[in-house]
């Protein structure tokens, strides 16, 4: 790879951006190749094992700090769950901990102490909880609860269960219902999740939904405005935009609305959607330059009520003073249909 300076490297970033033709994966693509000839990333081959981050499976690493390691649940170029029992006891337990290159992104870093530091003020029978955490050598990490599924192993996220299974309208509806008792009770604790997607809510043995991830979650004040600086970023397609740019006000408990009427959507479709196939890329541009998705009600299938249909709609407003203003509302709108 030819060798970029500091000057010429930072010219090619501001040409990829600026290129409206390229798509935004292979935007990310470039920028981090152009990242990794910065930084000599090449000689990340060469460095001692201790520094390459945490294994990626299980034959790697066998124990973690009074942990018994065994399988990898999730893993992301930044973190990495791990399934883990307490050394010489049966209770099992889920770590979450951030990888070498998670270590090494200040502004990932100090997300996951945000989420540690909300996780310490929740305990709620819908939502993952954390149990402990500390640090390693620098590396912090926590542990909370492990929530099994059906079957006894690991619970799927409803992003898994999707890809294996089909899901009723009724059922889709209830998951719907708690998982707004839940956010309203989060929202009332001054916490707005900030990032729900399929991906981050998993389903128990019980059949119920929980919540997790919280590294973009926002502090709310008295009057339910957020504290403190916003993380720009999150899930495409379930964040809403507010998220990615003050253009539309600030974040507020309608931002959840948004992010529970594309889990609602997608579960009705009754599928995991697909980058290219199912978002339109908005012709607005975020802070950053790359393009926001955005996702509508009407691909929704025919079949489907249209009451209901108009439920996601509403929650699926760019403005958000046309979503439902909060969870409640939109539970009252669904026990109606």
């Amino acid at each position: 790879m030819k060798k970029l300076t500091r000057e010429t490297s930072s010219k090619k970033v501001r040409e990829v951006i600026h290129n409206r033709a390229e798509s935004p994966i292979l935007i990310r693509r470039r920028l981090s190749l152009f990242k990794r000839a910065l930084l000599g990333a090449d000689k990340e081959k060469e460095a001692p094992l201790s520094l390459r981050g945490i294994p990626k499976t299980d034959t790697d690493i066998k124990q973690f700090d009074g942990l018994k390691i065994q399988a990898v649940i999730f893993k992301s170029e930044k973190s990495i769950v791990y399934h883990a029992t307490v050394l010489g006891t049966s209770h099992q337990l889920a770590l979450k901990a951030p990888t070498e290159c998670g270590l090494a992104n200040r502004e990932w870093l100090s997300s996951f102490k945000h989420e540690i530091r909300v996780l310490r003020r929740i305990e709620h029978p819908g939502i993952v909880q954390m149990t402990r955490a500390a640090k390693i050598s620098e590396r912090p990490f926590y542990t909370s609860n492990l929530i099994l599924g059906k079957n006894g192993a690991v619970a799927p996220s409803l992003s898994q269960l999707l890809s294996e299974t089909k899901i009723s309208t009724g059922t889709a509806v209830r998951y719907i219902r708690e998982l707004c008792a839940t956010l309203s009770w989060l929202h009332d604790s001054g916490i707005l999740h900030g990032d729900i997607s399929l991906s981050n809510i998993v389903i128990d043995e019980s059949d119920r939904p929980k919540l997790l991830d919280f590294n973009l979650a926002v502090f709310l004040d008295e009057r339910g405005r957020p504290v403190g600086p916003i993380a720009r970023g999150g899930t495409f397609g379930f964040a809403p935009p507010e998220r990615f740019t003050e253009e539309w006000g600030l974040m507020g408990t309608y931002s959840d609305v948004f992010g529970i009427g594309a889990v609602l959507k997608w579960l009705l479709i009754n599928r995991v959607p697909s980058l290219w196939r199912d978002f339109a890329v908005a012709p607005r541009r975020n802070l950053e330059g790359l393009p926001l998705f955005q996702i509508s009600a009407q691909t929704l299938p025919s079949e489907i009520p249209q009451k209901l249909r108009a439920i996601v709609a509403k929650c699926l407003e760019r403005n958000p003073r046309r979503r439902y203003r909060d969870c409640s509302s939109l539970v009252d709108a669904l026990s109606k249909f």
